[in-house]
């Protein structure tokens, strides 16, 4: 399942690291409001953008944003879920392990060590809210909050 339309794909995964993760964080932030607000089509908009940006990486590099992939795949896999989109959700989270490097032998040991966490977390629910809260300083995942509603695509 994708949320970014191919053009946005392909524009963003040209920019540099640091914006990709300014940009991954500032719609993170944003589906935070909304989901204070229970707007939730616009918070699965949101961090589904967002898992398909750190799902991104220019031609030639290495994926860097695997702290960034998991947080996004597991609330966009949540509220997907909870609104009772199980097929659309699973098929973030199988991306999301796709996405992740099999074989991190190429990766520095720091790398290594957070690419095999991001899997036991993603893997491990009872490891997500501490996730959440050490990375982004989230103290909650919404679960059971939302209502049914229909996804959309951001463009």
């Amino acid at each position: 399942m994708d949320f970014l339309c191919p053009a946005h794909r392909n524009q963003f995964s040209e920019l540099p690291l640091k914006e990709r993760h300014d940009l991954w964080l500032f719609w993170m932030e944003s589906a935070r409001s909304m989901i204070e607000n229970g707007e939730w089509r616009d918070v699965v908009s949101l961090v589904g953008s967002a898992f398909d940006l750190a799902c991104l990486h220019p031609q030639g590099e290495q994926p860097q944003m695997h702290t960034e992939l998991t947080l996004s795949a597991i609330l966009v896999f949540r509220v997907l879920s909870d609104l009772g989109e199980r097929s659309a959700a699973e098929q973030v989270f199988y991306r999301a392990l796709d996405s992740l490097p099999s074989d991190p032998t190429h990766l520095t040991l720091p790398q290594r060590v957070q690419v095999k966490d991001c899997v036991e977390v993603l893997l491990n629910t009872g490891r997500q809210s501490d996730f959440f809260l050490k990375h982004l300083d989230w103290r909650a995942l919404p679960i059971g909050q939302s209502r049914s509603c229909r996804v959309r695509v951001v463009h």
